[in-house]
């Protein structure tokens, strides 16, 4: 086994992993644990995002529309998030400028389904939750668990920022660079996942006894 080879390994068991935590959210919902549902939704639309990446390049088919439309939906949930600590009205715009530029986004990809376009939603969205998670940590006095959480989205989605500003020179370097590349951000995805997940199941288990 070469080592692009154990970087597919890698990245496929890293794809395997949140689509498993995405099953296990299901269950929890199942068991009625609702104080981890704001969390367990991301997850499980992480999971699904992944079943989805892994048929297309199992089918050879392209995937990259599915970006702009997880990006949205991504930020949905983070503001319904943000909104159990501050009532902000204003966070609805942001729901329609990520709208928009998903919009944007999805145009960009259908005209040039190469890839090599700026993936702005994902950028924009990303600096959105950067600045509430910020906002929300040095601003407002709040309990330890959302400290925690929101430290993890400023480290998270910096890299996510990062990452998707420079898509455009990610996909002109070489395959095996670019593998390495690719699977430190799933490694990072999945250990945000982790870290989520054990939140919900935590506070969750807490409220239900």
């Amino acid at each position: 086994m070469n080592f692009l080879e154990i970087l597919k390994n890698i990245s496929f068991t890293a794809s395997t992993t949140t689509i498993i935590i995405g099953c296990i959210c299901v269950l929890l919902w199942l068991t009625k644990f609702r104080e981890s549902s704001i969390f367990s939704k991301y997850l499980l639309l992480c999971a699904l995002t992944e079943i989805v990446n892994l048929y297309g390049a199992h089918a050879k088919m392209e995937t990259l529309m599915i970006i702009p439309i997880f990006s949205f939906l991504e930020l949905l949930v983070f503001i319904n998030y943000f909104k159990t600590q501050f009532a902000a009205k204003k966070l609805n715009i942001l729901l329609l400028i990520s709208a928009a530029l998903a919009v944007v986004d999805a145009f960009l990809i259908y005209y040039n389904p190469t890839g090599s376009v700026f993936v702005i939603s994902r950028v924009c969205n990303s600096i959105f939750l950067i600045v509430m998670a910020f906002y929300s940590i040095f601003y407002l006095q709040l309990p330890k668990r959302y400290v925690r959480i929101n430290f993890a989205i400023i480290l998270y989605f910096s890299l996510t920022f990062v990452h998707f500003l420079v898509w455009n020179m990610l996909l002109n370097i070489k395959e095996q660079e670019i593998f390495i590349i690719w699977i430190t951000y799933s490694l990072a995805c999945v250990v945000f996942n982790f870290l989520l997940f054990f939140d919900s199941w935590k506070f969750g288990k807490i409220h239900k006894l």
